[in-house]
């Protein structure tokens, strides 16, 4: 509040808190369900949210299993399109939005993936057809990941992603995992 005037005025706690709304929101809707689909599945899961062109970690629950496949770190950032778990928020953007964020990005991709950029685009494409997106070995050679976006309306939010290692057992339960993450997202929303 402005002394002599007695107006108020929005200063930087407020506005930090503003731009905490959206993953606050998130965590408190969606944390409780990663270790229950960890404990259930064995894989590590994450719970990610949209920061414009960029996706932040809220949370990760690692399992006990004995392979473990450690992706992102609660805090950290990364741009959409860097990593197959952010393939769950981009894939299901707006066309023209999603192809303006790869245009963006690209630099990034050529630098951190292991794939080519152009797997990026059938990895989206093929994210819309089934509704969740899967990638393997896009950043680190052997990993597999799936993720299911999480809508506020009818805007892309966030996702949440699960990450282990591309093998016989992963693909037996993968298609499982995404089922089961779209059913409890679906309860939430």
């Amino acid at each position: 509040q402005d002394r002599q005037t007695r107006r108020y005025f929005p200063g930087n706690v407020w506005m930090a808190d503003c731009l905490w709304e959206l993953p606050r929101m998130l965590y408190n809707r969606y944390y409780d369900l990663l270790p229950r689909l960890v404990e259930e599945f064995g894989y590590t899961g994450y719970l990610l949210c949209r920061m414009g062109y960029e996706c932040l970690c809220l949370a990760r629950v690692e399992s006990s299993f004995c392979v473990q496949v450690f992706t992102s770190r609660p805090g950290e950032s990364r741009l959409l399109g860097d990593g197959a778990g952010t393939f769950g928020i981009l894939a299901f953007l707006e066309k023209e939005e999603r192809d303006q964020i790869l245009r963006a990005n690209a630099p990034v991709f050529q630098e951190n993936m292991l794939r080519d950029a152009s797997d990026i685009e059938s990895a989206l494409e093929e994210a819309l057809a089934i509704g969740y997106s899967r990638g393997h070995g896009f950043r680190v050679a052997g990993t597999a990941s799936v993720a299911v976006p999480i809508l506020y309306g009818r805007e892309v939010v966030g996702a949440i992603s699960f990450a282990g290692m591309h093998d016989a057992a992963w693909g037996s339960v993968e298609g499982r995992i995404a089922s089961r993450m779209q059913e409890l997202i679906a309860l939430r929303s």
